[in-house]
């Protein structure tokens, strides 16, 4: 038979034992509490920049959508002396045959075009637009017509014009803080002259 070996351990020997052990738990809390510390403080430096991100973001979106309807920070122009429609954007004005809505001229920045558009309501005769002319600081210069928008029917629509002063010669220069579009009209048989002054506001 083999022999069976009996290891007795006596009480000062189980103490060493017990507290080898609990010292050795001890060391390894705290080797992974410091480890959760410098984790934790990672975590943190890495959610600064994501904040950042998230800001710029924020900032790019709203300067985004104010472009979107039409907001060119620092520079808009406004009829002078017309009724601020503002649940539209529009302005309006009534003349003796007809009325005349339109919205002000912006989106100008880093363009060399101007395309604004005049909405004829309240006339009982056909409104026809036979031509148009911008004043600036710079000069006078003529618009160009299109067909399709140079008649209002009786009851309204809309008419439209453009200008393009080419690549080398910016809206904004062009129309410098006090431009006028005048626009010759016809009311059935009777002429009309219109002149819109404008005036340079603050955007939005």
């Amino acid at each position: 038979m083999e022999a069976l070996a009996i290891i007795q351990t006596t009480p000062h020997q189980w103490q060493s034992t017990h507290l080898t052990t609990q010292l050795t738990a001890t060391l390894i809390q705290r080797h992974y509490a410091r480890r959760s510390v410098r984790v934790t403080a990672n975590v943190r430096r890495l959610r600064e920049p994501v904040r950042l991100a998230q800001c710029m973001f924020r900032c790019f979106t709203a300067a985004s959508l104010a472009f979107a309807f039409g907001c060119d920070p620092g520079y808009r122009m406004k009829p002078v002396a017309w009724k601020e429609e503002r649940s539209t954007q529009h302005w309006s004005h009534n003349f003796e045959a007809f009325s005349i809505r339109t919205r002000s001229l912006g989106r100008l920045v880093g363009e060399w075009w101007l395309r604004p558009t005049f909405e004829v309501f309240g006339n009982s005769e056909r409104v026809i637009l036979k031509a148009a002319y911008l004043e600036t600081a710079t000069g006078r210069y003529m618009g160009v017509v299109d067909p399709r928008g140079a008649s209002a029917p009786p009851g309204g629509g809309s008419l439209s014009v453009d200008w393009d002063f080419g690549r080398e010669h910016p809206a904004v220069n062009v129309l410098g803080t006090q431009p006028a579009i005048v626009l010759d009209l016809d009311a059935g048989s009777r002429p009309y002259t219109v002149r819109i002054d404008y005036e340079q506001t603050s955007c939005c």
